[in-house]
């Protein structure tokens, strides 16, 4: 496996000089992974599938109710919006989903969005060449569907992490994983931003790594349509 080949000759000398910086500022505001738990409670979860109009960081979107899990909200308008619907059927919380829901294993199929006004200091291409590819420990591994994996170097932050990419892809595409033998399952997190006023990270059970161009553009397709479908 070769590293990326974003990583041109330039870039890495001056990786020595912004690296630590760069560490800093991405360990600074990190979302940390929730590898603990991906269950909900079913308390003030709702089933019902009709749009609500709402703001995000100011940008008026039109959203499925059983999708909204939970917000940082004052009335209709939101800081953070924190939504979750069921791959593949890009569905919504119901009475008969209840049980899927709930499930925290390696191949639920349940995935969790947030959505907020703060964009990312560094794009998932600059977190790849400045941060992440100077952490990486040992030989490279193959992943699904065309994806290198890479092993974190332990005590920097990202123990048990694995980067997955795919330097082919536009962007790149670049996702985090757990290791698989976290308890109870592993989790990947992506960060992208479909919106130029909108920040995406969404999080899914690493079993469904294997559909990452499918979850990839199903992710950015539905907070488009969130932002198209809105009441303006």
């Amino acid at each position: 496996m070769k590293t990326p080949a974003l990583l041109s000759k330039p870039l890495v000398l001056r990786v020595a000089f912004f690296g630590a910086v760069a560490l800093a500022v991405i360990l600074a505001g990190m979302f940390v992974l929730d590898v603990v738990r991906l269950v909900l409670r079913d308390s003030g979860r709702s089933t019902d599938g009709e749009p609500v109009q709402i703001a995000v960081a100011g940008v008026p979107m039109s959203v499925p109710r059983n999708m909204i899990r939970e917000s940082t909200s004052n009335g209709a308008r939101m800081a953070t919006l924190e939504l979750y619907f069921h791959w593949p059927t890009l569905n919504g919380y119901s009475a008969d989903t209840i049980d899927t829901f709930r499930r925290s294993d390696v191949n639920s199929p349940v995935i969790y969005v947030t959505i907020t006004g703060q964009i990312p200091n560094l794009s998932p291409a600059e977190r790849l060449q400045r941060i992440y590819s100077q952490l990486f420990d040992g030989e490279a591994i193959a992943g699904p569907d065309g994806l290198i994996g890479r092993h974190m170097r332990p005590g920097q932050g990202f123990d048990g992490d694995v980067i997955y990419y795919d330097q082919n892809s536009a962007g790149p595409y670049v996702v985090r994983c757990g290791e698989d033998d976290v308890k109870p399952a592993p989790v990947c997190q992506r960060e992208i931003v479909p919106d130029p006023r909108l920040a995406v990270t969404y999080r899914f059970a690493k079993g469904l790594l294997p559909e990452w161009r499918n979850i990839d553009g199903a992710v950015s397709a539905l907070v488009e349509a969130f932002v198209a479908t809105a009441r303006r």
